[in-house]
């Protein structure tokens, strides 16, 4: 689970001599996990909002492209059609 250790809390039915230190270290234990897993969330967050971002760009330059396409296109059917009438 990218690295993440999660705590084994499963006593395996045993009884335990100190179940007040075992509490705390399965507490430290899954205070460790929450704080990673938090890490990897923040992560996963910003790399999502820079793969917006560059999306964003992306379209950007695809519609300049279309544009520039358009215009060529209606530029090429008035010369077409000019040179239909003779003029």
């Amino acid at each position: 689970m990218n690295n993440i250790k999660i705590p084994d809390n499963n006593s395996g039915g045993r009884p335990n001599k100190d179940a007040s230190l075992d509490n705390e270290k399965l507490d430290k234990a899954w205070g460790l996990c929450i704080a990673q897993m938090q890490t990897k969330l923040d992560t996963l967050g910003a790399d999502i909002q820079t793969k917006m971002v560059q999306l964003q760009d992306f379209m950007g330059q695809y519609n300049s492209y279309i544009q520039g396409a358009n215009a060529a296109v209606a530029q090429s059917n008035q010369v077409l059609t000019s040179l239909a009438k003779g003029q």
